[in-house]
């Protein structure tokens, strides 16, 4: 089924759409936040991208974000989603309302839990 009949029918919103890894225009005053993705599971493909440019960030372990994390990246978790597309490893969402440096530190957040995990090894 299409996209497009998916949300005309009313089984899904964009917001769940997106988090699932839909490839999708979105109109440009659809005000779909970062945050309002993060409310849904999210694909395991899924990253973000700035709108000027730069390498994905993988939303992988944004689940393990602390409440003061969250809080110090306030401004990436409300930037505003332009669009997804297919990037080369997956799903990319292209937010803009935020600088990519403040991208770039929200990466360095997140790949500090993914290497912490991987240097734990399989839970036996």
């Amino acid at each position: 089924m299409p996209n497009e009949e998916i949300l005309g029918r009313g089984y899904l919103t964009p917001e769940a759409m997106l988090a699932a890894g839909a490839v999708m225009p979105l109109p440009e005053d659809s005000g779909i936040s970062l945050r309002d993705i993060l409310r849904y599971e999210l694909a395991d493909d899924l990253s973000l991208v700035h709108a000027q440019g730069g390498e994905p960030v993988p939303l992988e372990q944004e689940e393990e974000l602390t409440r003061t994390e969250r809080k110090r990246f306030s401004d990436v978790l409300d930037a505003r989603v332009l669009e997804s597309h297919a990037g080369e490893h997956g799903t990319e969402l292209v937010i803009d309302g935020v600088k990519p440096e403040r991208l770039e530190q929200f990466r360095s957040v997140l790949e500090a839990y993914g290497q912490a995990e991987q240097s734990m090894g399989p839970i036996q």
